[in-house]
């Protein structure tokens, strides 16, 4: 399966720590890879979630990835979280 060239920064982020937290290779991952599927766990689901709001500066709520395991689902809750975060004062 090759995957679509990357959009957004946010979705750099969101491969990148994918990847790195399941140690498999970003060209790997697709907008509908599994995060679970791809041998992720709830300790790992948390440093994943983690590791893209630190790089990102968002609120990403940690939920979201049990809802929606899929690539294109945590980019989406991270785009959330980073326009939530940017946007309040």
């Amino acid at each position: 399966m090759t995957s679509l060239p990357n959009r957004t920064r946010i979705e750099d982020s969101v491969r990148h720590h994918w990847a790195t937290v399941l140690e498999i290779p970003a060209a790997s991952v697709s907008p509908s890879s599994d995060f679970f599927a791809d041998g992720g766990n709830s300790l790992l689901a948390a440093e994943l979630v983690a590791a893209v709001s630190d790089d990102i500066r968002a609120d990403i709520d940690i939920a979201r990835i049990f809802l929606d395991a899929s690539f294109a689902g945590l980019v989406d809750a991270a785009t959330t979280g980073h326009h939530q975060t940017h946007t309040e004062h």
